[in-house]
């Protein structure tokens, strides 16, 4: 194919201030990729799991997470 060859994503490190982009991301990700394979109550409570966006960066942050830039 013609054209320029895309370059390779940077990866940083999860910081906090990522938190709300990244529960945005996660409900989006379940409400609108998921429904061929669960019922809508599976899809609501894991989407529920980022409400408490201070948990849900604590999660992040407690285990090795990469933001791609």
């Amino acid at each position: 194919m013609g054209g320029r060859a895309m370059s390779a994503p940077a990866l940083r490190p999860f910081l906090p201030t990522d938190t709300p982009a990244l529960a945005a991301i996660f409900v989006a990700a379940v409400e609108q990729l998921t429904g061929d394979d669960y019922s809508e109550a599976q899809q609501e409570a894991w989407a529920r799991t980022a409400d408490d966006e201070a948990r849900f960066g604590a999660r992040l942050a407690g285990q090795l997470t990469l933001i791609a830039t």
